[in-house]
């Protein structure tokens, strides 16, 4: 069987003090919550994260994502037809 621990290992109490605080845990649990919401590529097919769906960007974002497809096609297909002449 394994042995329990009577007396688990308690660190100092100037380590323990400060992670507790409300503005410190509020920032840890930002740091861990930005890159998730405005950095991160979700697996969306549009690619938008939930925060340019809640700040209601996601119409534009896709307009210009449209719009840079159309130049890219447009630009393959004159290179096609000039190396094909």
């Amino acid at each position: 069987m394994g042995k329990s621990r009577a007396n688990p290992v308690v660190p100092p109490l100037e380590v323990v003090w400060w992670r507790h605080l409300p503005w410190d845990l509020e920032a840890q649990v930002g740091a861990l919550i930005e890159p998730d919401n405005h950095a991160r590529a979700h697996e969306s097919p549009s690619h938008l994260t939930p925060a340019d769906l809640y700040l209601g960007w996601s119409e534009a974002i896709l307009l210009e994502g449209e719009r840079i497809n159309r130049q890219t096609l447009a630009r393959r297909r004159l290179l096609h037809h000039a190396k094909a002449a």
